[in-house]
């Protein structure tokens, strides 16, 4: 059974060495994120034969633009909403429905303080996520492309096929992905 909660500061450091598990990540960068408003949230289990939870999945919500890798975009949420980003399980513990269950938890708690809408996207080809994400009850949009800049032309996300019914939240998606300057280091 997968026991979800939001991060505390105090779980940091274990949240990040379980980021860096599923990827590459900066030292201190769940500090970083947790300093600058976002929100950290966890799924932990008990192994069989254990006494102690471990954590097995996260992922992070914004209420602030938040860069879209070093792409030069951020998406901006609507006022009142809240964009969710970089999720990952453990490979061990895939399958499980675990990322769903985490994402339906996340929902709950954004509902709970009324934000409106939850916005989440999606690798284009990752029909795993895709069906996940779909399953914790979310309704797509619509389809993304990244578009880097050439000649002198910013990059940018364009947006196609928007679903049936989604006008209003099409136009919104387009507005929420902004530019952004990267830092140079």
């Amino acid at each position: 059974r997968l026991i979800c909660h939001k991060i505390t500061p105090g779980e940091a450091p274990a949240v990040q060495a379980l980021m860096e598990q599923a990827g590459v990540y900066e030292p201190g960068d769940v500090a970083r994120r947790l300093g600058s408003g976002r929100e950290g949230f966890v799924g932990e289990v008990v192994e069989p034969g254990q006494s102690n939870a471990i954590f097995v999945t996260y992922g992070w919500v914004a209420f602030a633009a938040e860069p879209l890798g070093q792409t030069g975009i951020a998406f901006q949420p609507p006022s009142g909403d809240a964009y969710l980003y970089d999720f990952a399980t453990l490979p061990a513990h895939r399958g499980r429905g675990y990322y769903p269950t985490l994402l339906r938890f996340i929902l709950a708690d954004l509902a709970a303080r009324q934000r409106r809408y939850a916005w989440i996207g999606t690798e284009p080809g990752n029909d795993t996520s895709a069906r996940s994400i779909a399953r914790a009850g979310f309704v797509k949009v619509a389809d993304s492309a990244y578009v880097p800049g050439w000649d002198g032309q910013s990059p940018r996300f364009e947006l196609h096929n928007p679903q049936p019914g989604s006008a209003a939240l099409f136009a919104q998606a387009q507005q929420a992905h902004i530019a952004v300057d990267l830092k140079v280091e």
